[in-house]
């Protein structure tokens, strides 16, 4: 509860001052930043990946590579909170020796599950409405290679 509060007051500061200084436009930009702002803290910080992140345009898009032995836990690699929808296009490959991985897409309470090809390649477009979206992978005494790409669909 005590959390809730502490974020509450940056969103009425900004909105109060966004009201003062102009129209219905600056107002859902101020919100658009404290609410994408917010959706950053979500992601994975960089000393604490498994893997290694290399950032593109925004939060959404960019290259992941991990390479692992009996690697357990979760990287929470693209993704954020926004008022746009967005449509990206994720590819990559996944070479599994032993272990579990899995890739979720999550907008939302909606979740989506990559599955690689017989190949062990990743191709799929993903349209996300505005709210939340993270792409993660999770890990289970896994060992063996993942890659990922996320872009904006053409």
């Amino acid at each position: 509860m005590k959390l809730r509060k502490i974020w509450v007051l940056p969103l009425l500061l900004t909105l109060v001052c966004s009201v003062g200084c102009g129209g219905k436009a600056d107002l859902l930009h101020g919100y658009e930043k404290v609410v994408s702002s917010m959706g950053s803290l979500a992601r994975t910080s960089e000393h604490k990946l498994i893997g290694t992140r290399t950032c593109g345009s925004d939060n959404y898009t960019g290259a992941y590579a991990a390479t692992c032995r009996q690697a357990r836990g979760k990287d929470v690699v693209f993704g954020g909170c926004s008022l746009q929808a967005r449509r990206l296009q994720v590819t990559g490959s996944v070479a599994c020796q032993s272990g579990f991985v899995q890739l979720i897409v999550k907008n939302g309470s909606d979740e989506l599950w990559l599955t690689p090809d017989a190949n062990g390649n990743i191709s799929q477009e993903i349209t996300g409405s505005g709210g939340d979206w993270y792409l993660s992978v999770e890990y289970a005494d896994f060992s063996g290679s993942v890659t990922l790409c996320s872009a904006y669909a053409k």
